[in-house]
């Protein structure tokens, strides 16, 4: 449950920081960092 938490998390926030990403490169730098940690995400133990 609380991975699915976390999955859903950080897929609304790469979702808000790709839709934000032509007004700064911040939410490029954002995005970049949602998405490592969404892989770092899948490597947890279930």
């Amino acid at each position: 449950m609380l991975l699915t938490v976390y999955g859903a998390t950080i897929v609304i926030l790469m979702m808000l920081f790709y839709v934000f990403e032509s007004r700064s490169h911040w939410f490029t730098l954002a995005f970049a960092v949602t998405y490592l940690s969404e892989i770092g995400g899948l490597r947890l133990p279930c």
